[in-house]
């Protein structure tokens, strides 16, 4: 989170990271409103609310969450089958700067998608993809999630792009939030109508369930050099995995979740998981229909 004149910026969250986890009234917290963001801010709010509330941080961490999800968009749009999909309309929902779904539109032009998002955001979508906006093929709307679905039917399919907010370890109202985002996603389907939920989805330390030992891969005179105190899911390519959970954590207390955990809130919103899509990027595409 970059600062604006007047306000913190993340380094700052970062310093107040070891006295809220070590010595602050709130190290045993799972409270979403008692974090380092807090501490930081010097602020009760949650990070949305507090977002919200100060307009001049909206897009510059719009921008720096277009940033991160530029990572994986190629991936997304590669590795996804999108021709499968039996609706005509995609809808982003919380799609930011229209990044992804301008994308997808380049590489399946038989495609018409729609971005929701905040007021601020969706003009500058405007702005900034004006070609596809122009052509008709792009439309853009400001929708409040925590609102009933406009989009509904057969015709519309639906991505959810890191916008189901980390549950695990959070308690009250915000635990709630999640399943009532993707349960409003949900009553709006068709029967052909696919939620694609593009997250992270944890994989739990490898030795408890993998099918090979990971000695299998030593030498036997370096058999009984295995340190089990380390992970042996940790490593290069759980550093930004990891380090996402570490930021949610400090943002929201909050952090990835495993299959498991999504497989729950799916099956709560009335839908079923009909694949799960490994990409060339740290998400996953969790692919999800009606429960019928």
């Amino acid at each position: 989170m970059t600062g604006t004149p007047g306000t913190p910026g993340f380094m700052t969250m970062v310093e107040a990271v070891p006295h809220w986890a070590t010595e602050s009234d709130w190290k045993l917290s799972r409270s979403p409103t008692q974090t380092a963001f807090q501490i930081a801010f010097k602020t009760p709010l949650h990070r949305f609310s507090w977002t919200m509330q100060n307009q001049g941080t909206v897009i510059s961490v719009s921008d720096h969450i277009q940033v991160i999800g530029d990572m994986s968009a190629p991936s997304i749009v590669a590795d996804y089958p999108w021709e499968q999909l039996e609706t005509s309309v995609i809808v982003d929902c919380g799609g930011g700067m229209g990044g992804l779904v301008s994308a997808i539109l380049d590489a399946h032009p038989s495609f018409r998608a729609v971005v929701q998002d905040t007021e601020v955001i969706v003009s500058l979508t405007e702005e900034r993809r004006p070609r596809h906006v122009e052509s008709g093929i792009l439309k853009v709307e400001v929708h409040d999630f925590f609102q009933p679905q406009r989009r509904i039917g057969n015709e519309y399919s639906f991505i959810l792009r890191h916008i189901i907010c980390p549950a695990k370890g959070i308690i009250g109202l915000t635990k709630k939030r999640p399943a009532t985002i993707l349960g409003n996603v949900a009553r709006a389907l068709g029967p052909k109508s696919k939620i694609l939920i593009i997250d992270i989805v944890a994989v739990p330390n490898a030795d408890s369930t993998a099918t090979t030992s990971t000695k299998s891969f030593l030498l036997d005179n370096h058999a009984n050099d295995l340190d089990y105190s380390i992970p042996s899911h940790f490593g290069s390519a759980s550093e930004q995995v990891s380090a996402v959970s570490v930021h949610m954590l400090t943002l929201m207390n909050g952090c990835e979740r495993s299959l498991h955990e999504w497989k729950t809130l799916v099956k709560g919103c009335g839908l079923r998981i009909t694949n799960v899509y490994s990409l060339r990027a740290h998400p996953s595409i969790i692919e999800c229909a009606l429960d019928t």
